[in-house]
């Protein structure tokens, strides 16, 4: 861009300086009578000054014709290096906004990136109340697909339909990412339909908790349970016994919090009672 700036410069100073000549010629030509041709031709004394007059006459406007082509030549050039600079600008612009936004698009990646690491690594240290050893996490049921079964479950029989999915309170620190199932300690938890179990064990906040992963690619969590009756790896069906209710993690009381992901990680939540009933199955 520096050197195209400089070559616009150059041109509009070779500009002025023809515009200048031009203007002297012109003014030669008034201060001397050299115009018309014939005129100057008739009034000289001999035909010797005549022919020299004329002479100087065609030499004259042949150099200022010269100088003309010369200002139109130039003018064209520098329109179009103006066209051609103003066009590289408009580019330039275009690619400076592109980068910019993919800067943007970058860094927001990264800042939910480190948001969900550090909300990983809270919720990996924080013990359940029973002292349970902590969560762990199968990722080989990413490569190999589970069964599927076109069947589906309720994950509790007996229940009273507490805190819903959106709800807002000071239990959370959002919004409530599932459905919970008030019910007693002790009651049976099903899985609610055929899967891979992924997560088994503490999990901070969710107390004891069961993450099975499902043929369809979405994911089904139990949390705040006391008996845990799976592991890792394990392959389970439509209401096979996975778990039994509990009060562990924060729970303000028995209950089973069921949740519905899009991944196996938090904070990919959908609303499960819409899932389930999309299913087959109401609550």
């Amino acid at each position: 861009m520096r050197l195209l700036r400089a070559e616009l410069t150059r041109q509009r100073s070779d500009l002025r300086e023809l515009k200048a000549d031009v203007g002297e010629l012109a003014r030669i030509q008034y201060r001397g009578g050299l115009l018309p041709d014939t005129l100057l031709a008739l009034t000289t004394s001999t035909r010797r000054d005549a022919l020299r007059n004329l002479s100087l006459v065609h030499s004259a406007h042949h150099g200022l014709t010269a100088s003309l082509r010369r200002v139109q030549r130039n003018t064209v050039d520098l329109t179009e290096a103006q066209r051609k600079a103003m066009a590289g600008l408009r580019l330039l612009r275009t690619l400076q906004q592109r980068q910019a936004a993919a800067k943007r698009d970058i860094q927001a990646k990264l800042r939910r990136a480190r948001a969900l690491q550090e909300a990983q690594a809270r919720r990996a240290v924080t013990p359940c109340r029973d002292g349970s050893a902590p969560v762990h996490r199968d990722l080989s049921s990413l490569l190999f697909p589970v069964r599927s079964r076109n069947q589906w479950v309720l994950p509790v029989q007996g229940y009273v339909l507490s805190a819903g999915f959106g709800a807002a309170g000071s239990h959370w620190a959002h919004r409530h990412t599932g459905q919970d199932f008030a019910v007693p300690v002790g009651t049976p938890v099903h899985a609610v339909g055929a899967g891979v179990v992924v997560e088994a064990g503490c999990d901070g906040a969710f107390g004891n908790n069961v993450v099975i992963r499902h043929g369809n690619g979405y994911y089904t969590q139990y949390a705040h349970l006391s008996v845990l009756r799976v592991s890792v790896g394990q392959s389970v069906g439509p209401g096979d016994p996975i778990a039994l209710s509990g009060n562990t993690g924060n729970s303000s009381g028995p209950h089973l919090h069921f949740e519905v992901r899009v991944t196996q990680e938090f904070g990919s939540a959908v609303d499960p009672v819409i899932w389930m009933r999309e299913h087959g199955v109401t609550f």
